[in-house]
């Protein structure tokens, strides 16, 4: 009999046998009572835990970064639109020694151009959080909450 009790605490019931740690891949021993165990130990959990926090807040900086690109890409159509605008109208000018459009035009030319810098610093930026994000869930499993998604 107790050969049995042990064989039941060494493989839980059946089905459990095998169930393996979400972070580590180690084998989860059973116990004979209570709920089944979802890691191998503490610190896997604890790993768990922070895996999910991370994830949640790398899905919160995610949606800042977007929206942060979103409006970078609209501050440069209308720079756009101003410089074409500007050199237009200094190119149309007809006159063959009209000046006066030039600084004006080098003022949106350098301002698209900062515009366009932070442009790729938000998207070097949204490549790291999507990277540190799939870590997070990977770690983490399917203990993610509700509402986290994918990015």
């Amino acid at each position: 009999m107790t050969n049995a009790t042990n064989a039941t605490n060494a493989t839980g019931p059946a089905g459990d046998q095998d169930r393996r740690c979400p972070v580590c891949q180690a084998a989860i021993i059973a116990a004979a009572t209570g709920r089944p165990a979802r890691y191998c130990g503490t610190p896997c959990r604890q790993a768990a835990h922070r895996a999910r926090r991370r994830a949640q807040e790398a899905a919160g900086n995610l949606r800042w970064t977007r929206d942060r690109i979103r409006g970078d890409l609209a501050r440069v159509a209308k720079l756009l639109s101003r410089l074409e605008e500007s050199v237009q109208a200094g190119l149309i000018d007809g006159q063959a020694d009209a000046t006066g459009w030039e600084q004006g035009v080098d003022d949106l030319a350098r301002h698209l151009a900062g515009v366009a810098a932070g442009l790729g610093s938000a998207a070097r930026e949204h490549r790291r959080t999507v990277a540190d994000y799939r870590t997070a869930i990977r770690i983490a499993g399917d203990a993610l909450p509700a509402g986290t998604g994918q990015a």
